[in-house]
């Protein structure tokens, strides 16, 4: 420590610093105010745009839509402190322009930030990964996701405790005249923090890489699905922030002027906490536009899906699927959802042309049209023909038979229709 000024420094100005208390010099101050004014406004749309349409729209608030509100809680948090930091002059200044009053501050800064990361880290990244789970029911994708669901915590927990207790007292984590004394040990932390960097950066190529596959086996039009593969490369963005932050660490572990080269470092913490949370968000885009502007995105609106045909009956566009090792199930988006009204019957016209007589009843919905039960559904179709001789009855299909008597009598068809069957 030294006196300036009469002011107690932590560190001695190199020969020939003029230092000034009153107008330091300062790095990247205006530049982390502009970044979180805008990313923390684009955050918490994003973040309302997600909560709005699986609560209003799908009415589906799952476990994963839990986990991103912690995510943005702990994100916040983090920015909060670098802020604080900011604001009381700790980060971005000279460590030779700050009091010891202030480096203490910039300490305490130190500790809690990382540690509010690591829990906002993790549970974003939980939350992809938790929604990963629904995409494809083969074993070996759902082991990769259980394998991500298991290391994320298991790993930012171990650098979470790590931190907390790496000096011994704890206090002297945050002040400097306790880490003078002989009695007092502390850890390598410029290595947990390494850590901490290294591990983000493993767990993100492997969030972006998990549903790629998934994604290109969608039976949809190239062009959507293009879009859905740009949609998760968008996530390639914290890969890309991470590693800005781990080049930017390296050096500052070894230089004693931390308070200064920490400022570029929170920079980047505040763009990637805040993106972190926008990709979370990204997978209930596509359905939000289509409901509010479905030409956004060159979707009809629901209402304009199906055109009206003959007696009532509709006949909607083909249903996409989703491919997986066994049964492929119906879907329309990446959320399990399926905005289509009706069943495409096509052959119920073909069946007027004969003269036949047709009644449906469809089972009773308990949902609406944008659950998974909506997609799964399926109608009874009861046909009669009156007064045909038998060579003017076609024969029945798999799906039903015809019952009756001989002659002229009526003959009755009846079975169950899954939708998309023709």
């Amino acid at each position: 420590m030294t006196t300036i000024n009469d002011t107690t420094a932590i560190l001695p100005p190199p020969d020939g610093y003029v230092v000034d208390f009153d107008n330091p010099t300062i790095q990247y101050v205006t530049e982390s105010y502009a970044v979180v004014a805008v990313e923390m406004t684009l955050c918490f749309l994003f973040l309302v745009q997600r909560l709005y349409t699986k609560i209003a729209i799908m009415k589906s608030f799952q476990l994963e839509d839990g986990v991103v509100i912690l995510a943005w809680v702990f994100c916040m948090g983090t920015q909060v402190c670098g802020l604080l930091g900011l604001v009381h002059g700790a980060i971005g200044r000279h460590a030779w322009e700050i009091s010891v009053e202030k480096y203490v501050f910039y300490s305490k800064v130190i500790l809690a930030s990382p540690l509010l990361y690591a829990i906002g880290t993790c549970a974003a990244k939980m939350s992809l990964a938790l929604f990963y789970r629904r995409l494809n029911p083969n074993k070996v994708f759902q082991g990769f996701v259980w394998f991500t669901l298991f290391v994320c915590p298991a790993a930012y927990i171990s650098i979470f405790f790590s931190l907390l207790f790496a000096c011994k007292p704890i206090a002297a984590s945050w002040d400097p005249l306790l880490l003078a004394l002989p009695t007092t040990v502390c850890l390598n932390r410029g290595g947990i923090y390494l850590s901490q960097a290294l591990i983000g950066i493993i767990t993100d190529v492997l969030l972006l890489m998990l549903p790629i596959p998934t994604v290109l086996k969608l039976q949809m039009p190239n062009k959507q699905k293009l879009g859905l593969v740009a949609i998760f490369a968008v996530g390639s963005i914290t890969i890309v922030t991470s590693i800005v932050r781990l080049i930017i660490l390296i050096p500052s572990l070894t230089t004693p002027d931390q308070t200064w080269v920490i400022g570029e470092g929170f920079l980047w913490i505040f763009v990637e906490a805040n993106l972190l949370i926008m990709c979370c968000c990204l997978s209930t885009l596509r359905r939000f536009f289509k409901h509010f502007a479905p030409r956004l995105i060159g979707e009809s609106s629901s209402g304009n899906t199906s055109k009206t045909h003959s007696r009532g009956f509709s006949r909607n566009n083909a249903h996409r699927t989703f491919g997986s090792a066994g049964a492929k199930r119906t879907l329309d988006t990446l959320m399990h959802t399926n905005n289509d009204d009706g069943i495409p019957l096509s052959s119920i016209d073909e069946m007027y042309k004969h003269g036949a007589n047709v009644t449906t009843n469809a089972r009773p919905m308990c949902r609406d049209s944008d659950s998974e039960e909506a997609i799964l559904f399926e109608r009874s179709v009861q046909v009669t023909y009156e007064n045909r001789d038998d060579s003017t009855v076609a024969g029945g299909g798999a799906a039903g038979g015809y019952e009756g008597r001989q002659g002229n009598q009526p003959r009755i068809w009846t079975g169950k229709r899954a939708p998309g069957a023709q």
